[in-house]
């Protein structure tokens, strides 16, 4: 079993390599880690946003796997719709929607490189996503982009959420369950969330450290 699942993470490094090469954050996620860029659109107030995350997994034992967000990347309309509580189109539920999405999509491609584990026998995934980091807003007008990105140093504080999973093969869908929610790193008290993003008017951006979400919490 070994031995395949090594063949089967040389097989998808060879595939991820053009697609490292599209953020600088796989800089974070070396060999035998794997860095995948994940590509993806959610349906918010009618309307399709596309989102992009850059996520690393490291297969570190048989039954625990590592899955780590490096980089959010989406459309501002889409921040404040999702943070801004008086913009008239203000819905948290995409929130959850784009949190549903990523976790789908990231859980089935960690069962695919690290293995799948049939129930009743369950893994660990421990899901880490940064709460503090570098925020960037682009130009050009028309075409504007947030960035939200982990950086080690003295600007990390992440969460981790301990879930306990295996994969039911009669029904084909994932079993769940949430074990604890912690936060590791720190963040300083002047890093805060710049709510100027919700002015469509404000200049491009980009700031080092930063609250990365509306909140300090675990998603």
């Amino acid at each position: 079993m070994k031995k395949y699942i090594i063949l089967l993470i040389a097989t998808i490094i060879l595939g991820f390599v053009a697609g490292n090469k599209a953020s600088g954050q796989c800089e974070y996620c070396q060999y035998p880690k794997i860095c995948n860029i994940v590509n993806f659109n959610i349906v918010c107030n009618g309307n399709s946003y596309p989102i992009t995350a850059v996520v690393c997994y490291e297969c570190t034992d048989p039954l625990v796997y590592n899955v780590q967000v490096l980089e959010f990347s989406y459309p501002p309309e889409l921040e404040r719709i999702m943070y801004d509580t008086n913009y008239q189109y203000y819905n948290p539920a995409c929130e959850d929607a784009m949190w549903d999405n990523l976790w789908a999509i990231i859980r089935s491609k960690a069962f695919e490189l690290c293995g799948y584990v049939n129930c009743p026998n369950r893994v660990t995934i421990l899901r880490t996503i940064p709460i503090c980091g570098e925020f960037i807003y682009e130009g050009p007008p028309g075409h504007e982009f947030i960035r939200k990105r982990f950086h080690p140093g003295t600007c990390n504080l992440r969460c981790v959420v301990r879930l306990s999973v295996c994969y039911d093969y009669n029904n084909q869908t994932f079993n769940e369950q949430l074990v604890s929610r912690e936060y590791f790193g720190v963040c300083p008290d002047e890093a805060i969330y710049p709510r100027e993003i919700f002015d469509p008017t404000t200049p491009p951006f980009r700031l080092e450290c930063a609250q990365l979400w509306s909140t300090r919490y675990c998603p």
